[in-house]
């Protein structure tokens, strides 16, 4: 009888774990997926695809207002894979000097050259250019 009560609990928890699972679209930050520290990042460079001006900010209070926003979308891995075909900006995080992260601000977003659909939230660069311009 035990035997099979317990075979019965086994297997009505794995139907719930498959279906639990399955049921469930994930939906990463991007923090997620480069799995770094945002405290370890010290200077952000933004690059404007029209003038090829490059604009940098090693202020840190700035650095975590920028993160805080692009850490504010959600996103799912596109299913079509795109070739960059031009952007407005794009931004290089560093900690130190190397480089850690590319975050081209195109639609879909493009983190490290892979694609992703923002699925919360929205891609809004009147918003970046306008914290570009504040640490010029």
């Amino acid at each position: 009888m035990y035997k099979n009560f317990s075979i019965l609990i086994l297997y009505l928890v794995s139907i719930y774990l498959i279906f639990s699972g399955c049921s469930e679209e994930r939906f990463e930050k991007i923090q997620d997926i480069v799995q770094i520290n945002y405290k370890d990042i010290t200077k952000i460079s933004f690059h404007d695809g029209r003038t090829g001006e490059l604009i940098e900010t090693e202020d840190k209070e700035k650095i975590n207002e920028f993160l805080k926003y692009v850490n504010s979308y959600k996103l799912k891995k596109s299913e079509l894979q795109l070739e960059l075909d031009g952007y407005i900006y794009y931004a290089d995080f560093y900690i130190n000097d190397k480089n850690i992260l590319r975050i081209t601000f195109v639609n879909p977003l493009n983190v490290n050259g892979i694609s992703y659909d923002i699925i919360e939230s929205e891609l809004n660069l009147e918003k970046i250019e306008d914290f570009v311009k504040s640490i010029k």
